[in-house]
């Protein structure tokens, strides 16, 4: 039996499947994540988005993370995620406690991620180890945060319960006090 949990939000629920990802190279599939998209009826149906963890030092998931800020043309995070990246695949020991996360509408082949895909992006740092985590950018696509009928929502709230099902604690602090800066 699968492990499910169930959470309302808005006028759906979220669901969230944890997957054994132990066979994925580039992009990691962490996990399904039950968000919400607008029907032709203009109500939101359950909609699995899958939550996936991009590795800078491979080439492909390195090009799909700096395609991202220039199809969100007016994004406020994504840059600042796309000049970390590549900092990082520069110098791994320097970064090696930032990590990367992407919210795709993508079914499978994650290995070579579709940045048109990538509903939202977040960046994280472990502190102390694997047990807790500081969120230093997340951010959902702007043309569907900005639309005034969004078709996904959840978006987010998805990434974010993703997150916690990583880590133990997660830290939530202002931007100027990042640590893996």
């Amino acid at each position: 039996m699968q492990n499910l949990k169930f959470t309302r939000f808005y006028n759906f629920a979220m669901k969230t499947d944890k997957i054994d990802s132990s066979l994925y190279f580039q992009a990691r599939l962490i996990n399904k994540v039950r968000i919400g998209k607008l029907n032709p009826t203009k109500k939101y149906i359950y909609y699995n988005a899958h939550f996936v963890e991009l590795k800078p030092d491979i080439l492909e998931d390195f090009e799909a993370i700096n395609e991202i800020p220039k199809i969100w043309k007016d994004n406020h995070f994504a840059d600042n995620i796309a000049v970390l990246a590549e900092a990082k695949r520069n110098k791994p020991q320097s970064y090696q406690d930032l990590r990367l996360f992407a919210l795709t509408s993508q079914e499978d082949h994650f290995e070579k991620m579709d940045p048109e895909s990538v509903l939202g992006i977040a960046q994280i740092c472990e502190i102390g180890g694997s047990q807790k985590a500081q969120i230093e950018y997340i951010e959902t696509k702007p043309s569907i945060v900005n639309h005034e009928s969004k078709e996904f929502k959840g978006i987010g709230h998805g990434m974010i319960k993703s997150i916690k099902q990583l880590y133990n604690r997660i830290v939530l602090i202002p931007e100027n006090t990042k640590i893996c800066l």
